[in-house]
């Protein structure tokens, strides 16, 4: 699946001329990202023009297949998101707490010392 993922970012690169720097993050090498782009060229599904890589028509089929396959609908067809800002998924029993929000030390130190409550605010004609 995420192989699949991959080949989509690359053809979304190819259609809309895009970087390769993200491949470059993801591990690909320029050798591999190459051997990629010359095995759909010779399959048909990506044209070179003056050294330039262009969607062919056979290879906006494949890219609609490709989303169709991986449920890709909408804005998703033609962006991916980021691989590496990705979160597992986790089960329905488990919370998720970001790291990011949890800095100060008093955050889960509430108790019911802590906790005051002035009197004197307490509405006086409400029996419960």
């Amino acid at each position: 699946m995420k192989d699949k993922e991959h080949i989509l970012l690359l053809l979304q690169l190819v259609k809309f001329n895009g970087n390769i720097n993200y491949l470059l993050e993801l591990g690909y090498t320029h050798i591999q990202i190459l051997n990629m782009l010359n095995i759909f060229n010779k399959k048909g599904i990506v044209i070179n023009e003056n050294d330039t890589f262009l969607l062919s028509s056979e290879g906006e089929l494949y890219l609609n297949r490709l989303c169709k396959e991986l449920k890709k609908r909408g804005l998703y067809k033609y962006l991916s998101p980021s691989f590496k800002n990705k979160i597992k998924k986790i089960s329905i029993n488990e919370i998720f707490i970001p790291l990011s929000f949890v800095r100060k030390k008093g955050l889960f130190s509430l108790s019911h010392e802590n906790v005051k409550i002035d009197e004197s605010s307490i509405d006086k004609e409400f029996p419960f």
